[in-house]
């Protein structure tokens, strides 16, 4: 039988605040800035010009130097 996988990860600085009251204050600012970008798809309004254009960033990978900026800042080696 195959056994489940659990990975352990750190949860970001400042996530669960931005998750319980959309303040991203206290997260790094490239993945702030991902997160808002990620929660315009998941929340905002259905039919928005905006969240259209981030679901297609979002697609096309348009934001990914945000996630790179946020890795490199953040890199924890593996031992």
């Amino acid at each position: 039988m195959p056994r489940t996988l659990y990975l352990e990860h750190e949860i970001p600085a400042g996530y669960l605040e931005a998750r319980d009251t959309g303040d991203t204050r206290g997260m790094d600012p490239a993945l702030a800035a991902y997160y808002e970008k990620l929660r315009l798809v998941i929340a905002g309004p259905l039919f928005s010009a905006t969240r259209l254009q981030a679901i297609l960033g979002l697609q096309t990978g348009a934001y990914d130097d945000l996630l790179l900026a946020y890795r490199a800042r953040h890199r924890n080696p593996v031992e």
